[in-house]
């Protein structure tokens, strides 16, 4: 992973990295770190929706470079507070970056498009 340095952090034994910029938001459960340590928790631990990521480094970084790289065909509009919603139909990813691109969430929604259409 070129430019990322890779450490742990806090008390919760993640394992994170760092880039130029911050690689996932600050929100409801704390700082950046805890925030997407909670959305791995939920989206890969929980509910089982991403089986190839192994632990949440791999989740931020696939996060990541979905909303900096999305592939072919990624459908992308604009929401309020400048947020962008993302959802690529033949994977069923959702994901949502904050009016500074920076990783808010990535899931697999239940609804698929219409999920996406519904924002």
């Amino acid at each position: 992973m070129k430019d990322f340095h890779t450490y742990y952090v806090s008390n919760l034994k993640v394992l994170t990295h760092n880039t130029c910029g911050p690689i996932w938001s600050k929100g409801r459960h704390g700082d950046s770190v805890k925030n997407a340590y909670e959305h791995y928790k939920k989206h890969v631990v929980a509910k089982g929706e991403f089986p190839e990521y192994q632990n949440s480094l791999q989740y931020v970084k696939g996060a990541h470079d979905f909303v900096k790289n999305p592939p072919a065909g990624t459908l992308t509009k604009k929401g309020d507070y400048g947020k962008t919603f993302l959802y690529h139909e033949s994977s069923n990813t959702f994901a949502v970056t904050n009016r500074n691109g920076v990783s808010q969430t990535m899931y697999r929604p239940t609804g698929g498009i219409r999920h996406y259409n519904n924002k």
